[in-house]
């Protein structure tokens, strides 16, 4: 199974691939600097060690160049393809130096994103043959959100919002402080410029007031399988309904029930990071 993604701009991944290296190497590795020469070369090959959903090739590539212009990269998989465990996803050749130092990085950079794409597709297959979609949310890495999205994406998942200012939802701290759901709802209504305007009500007698103030989207509180239904029969279609998973179970579950996106926080806030290994050999 693939999935593709939209490119994302070299320039982000490059600005959160030097911040990293920045925090990793400080004023300098300590050790490389003092035991590698700095005319050895060296080639390397980036494995899978467990099988997974490939995403963070390009940061890894870049963190490689960063450290050494001059280094090649020569990639076997593309992001967004599976690999099982053993398998080369790309090799690399350039300064020893470079490739001790980058390795960290690269290394983070690739179990994460391949760990929240793995994770992702675990919930995507869950919900085979039905048309409900599984999208992220909001609770990620602060300053990795447009990467771990797009990892979602690469698992066959639907990215989140990228922040606030993308979309228009009705939350509990805008039903209190405007004075009621029906309220707040009308007001975003109001203002959104012909966008559509999502609610998320926390009481079930919030439904009916969403939808009457012109919410296009209810993001369900956490509900029971049986009173996921009695939502959805309350809505009757005048809406898009997204309901809150924990597990691929309950995901499965929902869809089932008839929503048309589970939203899993998981994907970035539990995923592990996938096993990936560096192997370095010395001498190129």
């Amino acid at each position: 199974m693939t999935h593709t993604a939209p490119m994302l701009d070299p320039r982000r991944i490059r600005a959160a691939v030097v911040a990293a290296l920045e925090e990793d190497l400080g004023a300098g590795d300590l050790t490389t600097s003092r035991v590698v020469p700095e005319h050895v070369m060296a080639t390397g090959a980036l494995v899978a060690r467990q099988p997974l959903v490939v995403a963070g090739l390009d940061a890894a590539a870049l963190a490689f160049r960063h450290l050494d212009p001059e280094f090649r990269w020569e990639g076997v998989l593309a992001d967004g393809l599976d690999a099982e465990a053993g398998t080369v996803l790309a090799r690399v050749e350039g300064r020893a130096r470079a490739l001790i130092s980058a390795e960290r990085v690269v290394l983070n950079f690739l179990g994460r994103l391949s760990g929240v794409a793995t994770l992702t597709r675990r919930y995507v297959e869950a919900l085979t043959g039905t048309r409900a979609r599984v999208r992220g949310t909001r609770v990620s890495t602060p300053g990795l959100r447009f990467l771990e999205s797009h990892a979602i994406e690469l698992g066959g998942g639907v990215a989140p919002r990228h922040g606030l200012d993308a979309g228009l939802c009705v939350g509990r701290g805008h039903v209190l402080a405007a004075g009621g759901m029906a309220v707040a709802v009308k007001a975003a209504v109001a203002s959104a410029g012909g966008r559509d305007v999502m609610a998320a009500p926390r009481r079930f007698e919030e439904i009916p007031e969403a939808l009457e103030a012109g919410a296009a989207v209810l993001l369900l509180p956490a509900l029971t399988v049986v009173q996921v239904r009695d939502a959805l029969a309350l809505v009757a279609g005048r809406a898009t309904v997204e309901a809150a998973a924990a597990d691929p179970e309950e995901a499965r579950a929902l869809a089932e029930a008839g929503v048309d996106v589970v939203r899993v926080a998981a994907l970035t806030a539990a995923a592990p990071h996938a096993a990936v290994a560096f192997e370095l050999d010395a001498g190129a």
